[in-house]
């Protein structure tokens, strides 16, 4: 029986070289698949031109006063209008949305208004595009920005919450999509 720090010690399978092995970023994305994410899209308009992109980037960051952190890849189509309008909103997806996640992830190489094919949307009193039928969706004031490696880090001041519809928040993880399910403890 090997013990728990042989374990660590000997990740290296006996046929690799380490030349071979995957490298650092390889392995902290396999790593980072494991954490499940609340999936959202974000949203925002440009010049009359709306832009979104999927994300499970996003966190509550204070409650006094309400605001968020959202992280948005540098290259993504979505990132220059953010810089620009530095306003946006975050529409929290529930399990009947799998293709409005779809549609706004860009894998299909569609940007600006293509990725708007599905959900029903409308503009918020404060310019932002806001998907309906969700959880929520939250309307933000972007107040800071910073560059984290290959992303942006945005620190959002909440303006709004448009209330949404109840039901099961979609989640992401290890390359799928997922439902939550209740831990049922075990009996006593």
């Amino acid at each position: 029986m090997m013990s728990v720090s042989a374990q660590a010690v000997s990740a290296t399978p006996a046929n690799r070289t380490e030349k071979e092995q995957p490298t650092l970023e390889f392995r902290f994305k396999a790593g980072m698949r494991q954490l499940a994410g609340g999936v959202c899209v974000i949203a925002t308009q440009a010049d009359g031109v709306r832009h979104a992109s999927t994300v499970t980037s996003v966190s509550s960051l204070s409650m006094d006063p309400p605001s968020m952190v959202v992280c948005i890849k540098r290259d993504s189509s979505i990132h220059s209008p953010l810089q620009m309008t530095r306003k946006l909103s975050v529409n929290l997806l529930s399990t009947g949305q799998i293709e409005v996640a779809d549609s706004c992830t860009g894998f299909d190489g569609s940007t600006g208004e293509a990725r708007f094919k599905n959900g029903s949307w409308r503009m918020h009193g404060s310019g932002v595009p806001v998907l309906e039928g969700t959880l929520a969706s939250i309307v933000c004031k972007v107040e800071e920005s910073w560059v984290g490696g290959s992303h942006s880090v945005l620190l959002c001041s909440v303006e709004d919450i448009v209330d949404g519809v109840d039901g099961q928040p979609l989640v992401y993880a290890n390359r799928s999509y997922s439902a939550l399910q209740p831990i049922v403890p075990p009996p006593t």
